[in-house]
């Protein structure tokens, strides 16, 4: 009977101790919420209301707005409308068509256009972070030898390339698929 009531004891303690943590967790939980920070001004990936494309001709002034309707359209309608490429080639497994400063990107197994690149040196860091915000995603691209900020929407995303992190001088920007 000694035993019944020690044991017993214990577990009314163990009650107490468990009601009281979780009266303290919640307690918690209730401060985290009231202590939350307001929003920022910094855009994000859920504050970005237009697409990327839209994002990206904006970039330009729409300077490059026509070139943006031959994304998805094949190597062929390319061709004809553009005339022979100043360049082309093999980049990725895929064929590339350059025109000027404007580069298109072949998928190979759709022959479609899925990206284009434009090679235009007038952007600076500061007008991208002005019109497009903070990036979702910094890197070093070893394999290109680049630093590396992409920008997600909803229907693509925007990348930009630079010689290194604290370049001002935008050496490439992309709108892929």
């Amino acid at each position: 009977m000694v035993c019944v009531g020690i044991l017993t004891g214990c577990i009314n303690v163990d009650q107490e101790e468990k009601t009281a943590t979780s009266s303290a967790s919640a307690k918690k939980a209730e401060t985290l919420i009231v202590e939350k920070q307001p929003p920022t001004a910094v855009k994000s990936e859920t504050d970005r209301t237009n697409g990327g494309r839209e994002a990206f001709s904006t970039l330009f002034q729409d300077t490059y707005n026509k070139n943006l309707t031959y994304l998805e359209k094949s190597e062929t309608d390319i061709q004809e409308a553009y005339g022979e490429p100043d360049e082309s080639g093999w980049y990725e497994g895929g064929e590339f068509l350059q025109y000027d400063q404007f580069t298109y990107f072949i998928h190979p197994e759709s022959n479609r256009a899925e990206s284009v690149a434009v090679q235009d040196v007038s952007l600076k860091q500061a007008d991208i972070n002005e019109r497009l915000g903070s990036a979702d995603k910094r890197y070093e691209n070893k394999m290109e030898g680049l630093w590396t900020e992409e920008y997600n929407y909803n229907d693509g995303k925007i990348v930009v390339e630079k010689a290194s992190e604290s370049s001002e001088e935008v050496m490439c920007i992309w709108f892929r698929k």
